[in-house]
């Protein structure tokens, strides 16, 4: 991969992480929201223990795709910024190694879930394969700012 194509590729995939962690960000908000909501307005949570794993899990999974959307907010800004200058290209690795572990999680915690389909396995594999091709731009990038 030539340090042209890397760079355009951090800048589209960039963008691209940007809007979707947007999208991230507000589904963990709105699911963290709800569960306590549930929690403090829902007296059938206090005595219902089904419903109070349902509120956990919620709250869990709410602030996961949170944390996990800022990450890849970041990985998205500093894409961008080393699809530019190549001195953001530290920064961007960096981002993408995050960006790729918590993909990683997510595909594990992915296929311990029931009722998976093909569908789910290919978007599994399509997400790992998407974020090893921005480490390696990346790392590209950053290796370009050392020369």
């Amino acid at each position: 991969m030539t340090l042209e194509t890397s760079k355009k590729l951090l800048k589209i995939t960039g963008i691209l992480f940007v809007i979707s962690s947007i999208i991230s960000i507000g589904f963990g908000a709105f699911m963290t929201y709800s569960g306590v909501f549930a929690a403090i307005n829902m007296p059938e949570v206090k005595d219902h223990p089904d419903y109070q794993l349902v509120t956990g899990f919620f709250l869990v999974a709410g602030i996961a795709f949170i944390i996990s959307g800022i990450i890849h907010m970041l990985q998205g800004i500093f894409s961008v910024k080393a699809a530019k200058d190549s001195k953001y290209g530290k920064k961007a690795y960096t981002f993408s190694i995050l960006g790729l572990i918590t993909t990683i999680l997510a595909a594990v915690s992915t296929l311990f879930a029931k009722n998976n389909t093909t569908s789910t396995y290919i978007g599994l594999v399509g997400g790992l394969i998407l974020g090893v091709v921005v480490l390696l731009a990346a790392k590209k990038v950053k290796e370009d700012y050392k020369a």
